[in-house]
């Protein structure tokens, strides 16, 4: 695994994590319900989503669960998943995201819930789920450093930068590190190498000149690239 889920320690910040990727995995998607503490009623996240070819909107139900730090594997008597609080809740669907796996026998229950052709959807996302949407899209660069910096340091290959990746000028401890994400022409995800803001100023410039869909990820000393 490239995404290491122990980066995130609390339980509020998976949810606030998963609050953000779903919202950016569902276009145009809003919350209607999002993270906070005290009872909740079964409902960490409602996911707001637009209706294909129409102008209603759909709400998910989202559970949220973050063993992450322990490795223990989810199950029914951790996430007891009641399909009836979709009903009271006015949702369609169920989304399950978990940093961890789940057991077999949990996976046998979903599955006598939410039969294939029931009244109400199921979508999982276990922790390979997550990564690999992750590293599918440029759109997500911003929210892997956000919540997961080792990984994002390991996976781009940041190791003991010195150097801008395009002038070649030595980066001080003060200076901005800048990393652009594109996509190539076979929708795989491109990384610059790592740049001083000037030179990160003007490739950004260039694909904004050229409407290239590009994401701006600053390691260090954030500023706007305007």
């Amino acid at each position: 695994m490239i995404v290491d889920f122990t980066e995130i320690k609390t339980s509020d910040d998976f949810e606030f994590f998963s609050n953000n990727f779903l919202k950016l995995t569902y276009f145009n998607s809003t919350t209607s319900w999002v993270p906070s503490r005290g009872p909740d009623s079964g409902r960490d996240i409602i996911l707001s989503c637009p209706v294909e070819y129409s102008f209603s909107r759909n709400l998910k139900l989202v559970s949220c669960k973050n063993y992450a730090g322990s490795n223990q594997s989810i199950n029914y008597s951790i996430d007891s998943i009641n399909p009836n609080r979709l009903i009271e809740h006015k949702c369609v669907g169920q989304i399950l995201i978990y940093s961890t796996m789940i057991t077999s026998s949990f996976q046998d229950t979903l599955l006598r819930l939410f039969p294939e052709n029931g009244p109400h959807s199921l979508t999982i996302f276990q922790p390979r789920d997550i990564q690999d949407t992750m590293l599918s899209d440029v759109k997500y660069m911003n929210l892997f450093f956000q919540y997961f910096p080792n990984s994002y340091s390991r996976y781009i290959g940041m190791m003991n930068v010195n150097k801008c990746g395009s002038c070649g000028h030595e980066i001080y401890e003060h200076d901005s590190l800048v990393l652009i994400h594109t996509k190539n022409q076979f929708n795989v995800v491109q990384n610059s190498p790592v740049l001083c803001y000037e030179c990160g100023y003007g490739l950004h410039q260039h694909y904004n000149d050229d409407n290239i869909f590009h994401e701006v990820v600053f390691l260090r000393h954030g500023h706007e690239l305007v």
